[in-house]
């Protein structure tokens, strides 16, 4: 947090999810069209799995589409090839999060094929100075923990906090999964000789700590009534509120 307690997460991926009776995957490039301004770089595809991968560029990161049975996934991730940042980050939360939440509603209400369920899912980091500070910091954000101690490591605590939809949709849940960790990211270089040996020696560049958040907000999967196109956009735009609240304020009921 800063001076005046903001949090300035970095975004790692962002996702919508739905989940569509069918298997979409030989429309791939056809549903990607409804959303992406280019066509994909890349188009893979598993016959005997039944999925399908279409994958390229989205302004400052990577946009990736995947298809499987009853699930589609639309996801942005930073660029891998890019090694100028020390995070795998596209921006901060609030302008990557406006923007996809801007193109993923209008791709809700007008392309969307018919789905009983719909997913927002978040991977957020914050750079701290040292791990002591990523333990300080996730204190203050999860009240049902103590992390004062300085022999604390390897932690990670995840929890569901369900809550009812803010809608006027009777019956339907929404699941808060917060994932909450805190590491160091390393950032090496390895040289490969022709005739490499089977250990090579690796030179640390610099290592970031990091409070790393994963968010899944998702509709309840025991909801059975397919969704109208204006309750989807509605909803999603309820999943991402959730979300932030959850990235601003911590784990609260």
């Amino acid at each position: 947090m800063d001076e005046s307690g903001v949090l300035h997460w970095e975004v790692e991926c962002l996702r919508c999810s739905v989940f569509p009776g069918s298997n979409p995957m030989n429309q791939i490039s056809d549903i990607w069209a409804t959303l992406a301004e280019n066509s994909p770089e890349e188009i893979r595809f598993q016959p005997q799995q039944q999925t399908a991968t279409a994958e390229g560029g989205w302004e400052n990161g990577h946009l990736r589409l995947d298809i499987r049975p009853n699930q589609l996934d639309w996801k942005i991730q930073p660029n891998l090839q890019d090694s100028s940042n020390s995070l795998p980050s596209i921006g901060s939360y609030d302008e990557c999060r406006d923007a996809f939440v801007q193109r993923m509603l209008k791709w809700l209400k007008t392309e969307c094929p018919a789905t009983k369920r719909v997913a927002y899912g978040a991977i957020l980091l914050l750079p701290r100075s040292s791990l002591v500070e990523a333990y300080e910091t996730l204190d203050k954000l999860l009240p049902s923990v103590s992390l004062t101690s300085v022999d604390t490591t390897d932690f990670s605590y995840r929890i569901n906090r369900t809550r009812p939809t803010s809608s006027e949709i009777e019956g339907l849940r929404i699941n808060r999964i917060s994932n909450w960790t805190a590491l160091e990211i390393i950032n090496a270089r390895v040289q490969l000789p022709k005739n490499a040996p089977a250990s090579v020696p690796v030179e640390v560049q610099s290592t970031v700590p990091i409070c790393r958040l994963e968010l899944d907000i998702n509709t309840d999967a025991l909801y059975s009534e397919e969704f109208e196109k204006q309750q989807i956009e509605a909803i999603f735009g309820e999943l991402v509120l959730a979300g932030s609240e959850i990235a601003s304020k911590g784990d609260i009921p």
